[in-house]
């Protein structure tokens, strides 16, 4: 219909930015649907993009034009992307991030359009990230860090905009882990921490934060056990993993929320089975925790029995009969899939 009208009136702006929308919106179901069951929808974003660029390039004092073309510079840049195509999606991101500069130059007290370009450098960084270009990705997330900084500073009670500087900083850490960078990578994480548990203290009826939080206490916790810090690596990995338990506990029809308690919980379990003689309380109390945390993670759907068998960090627990019951529970309860050989052949 939007077409038959466009092609009646090109000339009509609401028209054309309409019809653009309805094709990017086409697009996004298209996607979504499984490889066997879709359209290719790069035809949909190529003609939408077209119109919104068209739109924008007529009317450069129309703010909503500019606004909707970045928007589609960016959601086209995550749909290649997820396509293979990462140099393309990076160019389109980075033209998202080129409209939304000159949007805030023009129009610096919309906090909207801050917002925008902090979220678009948070995409162009992991983007440049993965492709190894890793001064380009530092760039771009210190950038957006200091966007996220100022409008945390103006607007201090908007949750997305602490979201998002918490997502910075962890960005950032993970960046700079991998740089083997652990004292920066540490700062980081406890930055982005100390904003999610303002996020969840103000908010505790948002379980995302909850499930950040958690994160951020495993993060840390992490780091803090390489350099030795046992007891602090314990109280960390305890605030994750409890966080983490509840959260299965209150909401058991999201999916992500097992696999992510059952991964804080192993490693929390082979935690305290490795430093058991370095904690306070005594390598008994802690091989007592590691049992009793196993066992939760258990409960939480862990199903992972040969890693549980052979995974050295779990050693010091293998002489212990509760350790060899829940072994012996999982493996009933989650018995091995028998490999089902072809009939065979006739000749």
């Amino acid at each position: 219909v939007y077409e038959r009208v466009a092609a009646a009136d090109p000339n009509s702006p609401e028209t054309r930015r309409a019809l653009a929308a309805l094709l990017f919106n086409r697009a996004i179901l298209q996607a979504d649907r499984g490889p066997g069951e879709r359209a290719d929808p790069l035809p949909l974003y190529a003609r939408g993009l077209a119109l919104f660029e068209g739109l924008a390039a007529e009317r450069p004092g129309d703010r909503d034009a500019r606004v909707n073309l970045a928007k589609a510079y960016g959601d086209y840049s995550t749909y290649i992307e997820g396509q293979g195509e990462r140099p393309a999606a990076i160019d389109k991101r980075r033209a998202a991030v080129d409209q939304l500069e000159k949007l805030v130059r023009d129009y610096p007290s919309v906090p909207e359009y801050r917002d925008l370009l902090e979220g678009n450098y948070s995409r162009l960084a992991t983007q440049l990230y993965a492709m190894r270009r890793h001064q380009e990705a530092d760039e771009a997330v210190r950038k957006c860090q200091e966007i996220a900084r100022a409008l945390v500073a103006e607007f201090p009670t908007v949750a997305a905009y602490r979201e998002g500087l918490a997502v910075s900083h962890n960005t950032r850490g993970v960046m700079r882990y991998a740089a083997y960078e652990p004292d920066a990578a540490e700062g980081e994480f406890r930055a982005a921490v100390a904003v999610f548990e303002g996020l969840v203290r103000d908010l505790p009826g948002v379980p995302n934060h909850q499930f950040n939080l958690a994160t951020g206490y495993y993060n840390v916790a992490g780091l803090v056990a390489k350099r030795g810090a046992w007891a602090e690596a314990d109280a960390l990995f305890r605030k994750s993993f409890d966080l983490s338990l509840k959260m299965v506990a209150d909401h058991p029809a999201v999916p992500q929320y097992p696999p992510h308690c059952q991964r804080i919980g192993y490693d929390y379990a082979c935690f305290l089975a490795t430093a058991a003689a370095k904690l306070p309380g005594g390598q008994t109390g802690a091989l007592d925790r590691a049992i009793a945390v196993l066992q939760a993670v258990g409960g939480a759907g862990y199903s992972d029995v040969p890693r549980l068998k052979r995974d050295r960090d779990l050693d010091p627990l293998r002489g212990r009969e509760d350790f060899q019951k829940l072994v012996a529970d999982l493996e009933t309860k989650f018995p091995p899939k028998r490999e089902v050989l072809p009939a065979p052949r006739r000749e």
